[in-house]
């Protein structure tokens, strides 16, 4: 293989840990996973984390009313800046850590051209919430025409039926989004061992 793969944990964030209403069950299980995959395929790792309103200002429109809604949420971010940061597992092995302002990934200039600098290997995407900002993610990829792999064991939200309904909804688009669990990405992507 000419190129080594592209790890994506979108939103891999102590917060998703820490932080009531936003914690998640499976996050830690998310980020341990996404680590061994990172080092299993010897690939770069890129992180994105959500940035909570007052780090970006108000907005208009619906994402005003967004921002008003985690108002106390993003005050105590404030106090405790940390909490945005990626859980230590995955942030130790990390290469760049990316914000976003909005769900996709790809909404960030930056995140994009590293992701287009990258070449044309698989974009592997894991992360948290399965259906919302990896999903966005994964869309965005799919719309600059990159080759997507999603980590399905490595991915989680706080509803059972709707990541099940997004990972059958995936499944429907087999040439554009490869379903896989991290054990069938380092069958598939790992260098060979001499």
């Amino acid at each position: 293989m000419a190129n080594k793969p592209l790890l994506v944990a979108v939103d891999v964030q102590q917060l998703y840990r820490d932080f009531a209403p936003w914690a998640l069950d499976g996050v830690e299980t998310v980020a341990t996973t996404i680590a061994g995959l990172a080092d299993a395929l010897g690939c770069p790792l890129l992180c994105t984390r959500t940035v909570l309103p007052s780090a970006h200002g108000v907005r208009t429109g619906p994402w005003r009313a967004y921002e008003e809604r985690w108002q106390a949420l993003a005050a105590r971010a404030a106090a405790e800046p940390e909490v945005l940061d990626p859980l230590p597992v995955v942030q130790q092995r990390c290469q760049t850590v990316f914000d976003k302002h909005t769900y996709s990934a790809f909404e960030d200039a930056a995140f994009e051209a590293h992701v287009r600098d990258f070449g044309p290997a698989p974009l592997l995407v894991a992360g948290v919430e399965t259906d919302i900002c990896v999903l966005a993610t994964v869309f965005g990829a799919c719309d600059r025409n990159l080759p997507v792999w999603l980590v399905t064991d490595a991915v989680t939200g706080p509803d059972a039926r709707a990541q099940g309904g997004v990972l059958a909804m995936l499944g429907r688009m087999p040439e554009q989004v490869r379903l896989v669990n991290a054990r069938e990405a380092v069958l598939a992507l790992a260098p060979e061992r001499s």
